[in-house]
Formats: structure tokens, sequence, C-alpha cells
């Protein structure tokens, strides 16, 4: 089994640190796990996950398994470096 490393784009790390800032506490929690969960995942044959997004080279979309929101993620695979690039990450917090 191959492992790769999860990398996320400059640009993406940034407005996920600045939500994480801005977030309540119980936000902060659903984020800190999708990012742990996102690292877990993508880890392992990530080629193999999620779908691919029609029109886009090389661009992948998976759901984030998390009760708590809505999360998707688009990702690249880079298989000869054996790296995964986040791009996006789209979440919505479900309703209390």
């Amino acid at each position: 089994m191959t492992r790769y490393t999860v990398l996320r784009d400059n640009a993406l790390k940034q407005h996920f640190v600045d939500a994480w800032v801005r977030s309540d506490s119980d936000t902060r929690n659903v984020l800190t796990d999708v990012a742990n969960w996102i690292d877990e995942e993508l880890s392992v044959e990530p080629e193999a996950k999620g779908r691919p997004d029609v029109g886009q080279d090389n661009l992948r979309i998976l759901a984030v398994a998390n009760s708590m929101a809505q999360i998707s993620i688009a990702y690249h695979v880079l298989p000869e470096d054996r790296k995964v690039i986040v791009v996006r990450l789209l979440f919505r917090r479900q309703s209390k």
C-alpha cells in the first residue's frame, strides 16, 4: 500500500485558519475533525475515492463524512510524487 502526503493549497490553508479563528468552539471542533479525516482518508488510495470533476483535469470531488456539517472537498492526485493537494473545501454547518 502506497501512502500519499496530503497537502493544502496555500489559499485554502489561509481560509481554513481564518474560519477556525472566527468560529465558535463547536465549529472549531468540527473543522479540526474534518482536517484530520481528510489527512487520514486521502493518504491511502486517493485516486480511488470520490468522483472525477467533469471538465476539470485530474480533479476529484469527495464528500466528507460528518453529522454536524455538509462538507465536500476537491483535490488533485499527483501519483508520481505520491502527493494529494486539496484545493477546495465547501463547508456548511447544519442548523441546530
